[in-house]
């Protein structure tokens, strides 16, 4: 059983695989069944077509997480904790996805792998490695603002300086290049989470007002993202149930950073939102077309490749949890950071 540290939001790590389920479904459940794959899965489609929230999700949870991790940190310390966190399960995902792609038939030069493992791929002119990496793109440009404005004296007044200015900008008509650098479309989320680690920190009433306006724009985004949903198909997203849905994801996260779990349940959690990383990362480009093949044998052979992509997710996650231990490992002397509240981030 794994030691439970003290200040870790392990809800927080069911929350996170439950979002990687989520993704998983809608790209299964809801895409595959729209083009005739699996017709006797049609069922579930209405409910999985909004399965692509968990992105949304994982926002939520990322401004809330790492702003936390942020407290105390230097930016070396932050930086290599986001690189330790995030290289190991990335590139072995992302090997295995680009040796899926060359089995198919699909090349993959050196360069345009290179180009992915920098998460910026398609600013460098290249496709991902798999679509679902655009969000990974979006994550790392939250990164390194982070990284960039907010640590250093004064964070959590920074923090509010950033949220004040990402709302305004968010409701202001700039497109192109600079939304996308700016993190426009995706900042009511991010800024959700963290809005909720300034209430947890200062209790502030300007805090709550930001949380609050955050999870209205948040809405707004969630009813406006909805129409531009599955527009190929005749069975779409309804935009008030993807805006509820995601005002509830609002709602829900305070709770789950605050719930306690037993040593047991820790554990359960621990794993699990390990495995969410490489779930999200090999489910689509690399177990896609495993699982295509095996949906005209029915829901026995559909429930034996997913447990097989579980276990790999299992593996996947050991194997860079023992990398990721080793590389924080051969900190410097001078670098070693104090003791500080583990986040999970």
């Amino acid at each position: 059983m794994i030691e439970k540290p003290a200040g870790r939001a392990a809800a927080l790590d069911l929350g996170r695989f439950i979002a990687a389920l989520a993704v998983y479904g809608y790209h299964m459940l809801y895409l595959d069944v729209q083009v005739g794959r699996i017709p006797w899965a049609s069922a579930l489609g209405p409910i999985m077509s909004y399965g692509y929230l968990g992105v949304n999700f994982f926002f939520m949870l990322s401004g809330y997480v790492i702003c936390r991790s942020a407290e105390g940190a230097t930016r070396f310390e932050f930086a290599r904790n986001r690189a330790t966190r995030l290289y190991p399960a990335f590139v072995i995902c992302g090997v295995l996805t680009s040796l899926m792609l060359i089995v198919a038939g699909h090349g993959v030069s050196p360069l345009r792998f290179v180009a992915n493992m920098t998460f910026q791929a398609k600013a460098l002119g290249f496709s991902f490695l798999d679509p679902v990496y655009w969000s990974l793109a979006a994550e790392t440009l939250f990164y390194a603002a982070v990284f960039l404005i907010v640590i250093g004296p004064a964070l959590r007044s920074r923090l509010r300086m950033v949220l004040v200015v990402w709302a305004v900008l968010a409701v202001l008509p700039i497109g192109g290049p600079a939304a996308i650098l700016l993190n426009l479309k995706w900042a009511p989320y991010f800024g959700v989470g963290i809005a909720l680690h300034l209430i947890q920190a200062d209790r502030r009433g300007f805090d709550k007002g930001l949380f609050a306006l955050y999870a209205l724009l948040a809405l707004y985004g969630a009813w406006s993202e909805a129409g531009t949903v599955g527009k190929q198909f005749d069975l779409r997203p309804a935009p008030l149930v993807a805006a509820v849905l995601v005002f509830a994801m609002a709602a829900i996260l305070p709770w789950l950073s605050r719930v306690e779990l037993s040593k047991r349940g820790y554990t359960v959690a621990f794993v699990l939102g390990g495995m969410s990383y490489p779930l999200y990362l090999l489910h689509n480009q690399f177990n896609r077309p495993l699982l295509i093949a095996r949906w005209e044998h029915g829901l026995l052979a559909v429930l034996v490749e997913n447990a097989g992509l579980m276990l790999l997710c299992y593996l996947v996650f050991k194997f860079e949890e023992k990398i990721r231990r080793s590389l924080r490992a051969l900190d410097f002397a001078r670098y070693r950071p104090g003791r500080r509240v583990e986040t999970g981030a």
